[in-house]
């Protein structure tokens, strides 16, 4: 497959959300509700971007552990990640009860 050559410069981002601000994201999502406010609220818990997350699967799921694993293949810097999930974010996941 051929790559098509970006029109900018990727920019490094220096500013991240405040924590009243990613509180607001969080209790926003949880006012919307159902599949696109689970997943607006897992992006938050976890800090995993939209694009790695939402082609995950259940077996990138450990249920016993409580983490999430994205493959290399499916990260921005080419590194596996793993995300150890709090029980809000876990019920984010759609997996039930904490």
């Amino acid at each position: 497959m051929r790559k098509i050559a970006a029109q900018f410069d990727e920019v490094a981002r220096d500013r991240v959300l405040l924590h009243q601000e990613l509180a607001q994201v969080i209790v926003a999502a949880r006012e919307i509700g159902g599949p696109y406010g689970a997943i607006v609220k897992f992006l938050a818990l976890t800090g995993q971007r939209r694009e790695e997350v939402t082609p995950m699967k259940s077996d990138e799921l450990d249920m016993a552990q409580r983490v999430s694993t994205l493959p290399k293949s499916r990260t921005k810097n080419g590194k596996e990640h793993l995300a150890h999930l709090t029980a809000s974010g876990w019920r984010g996941c759609g997996s039930g009860s904490a």
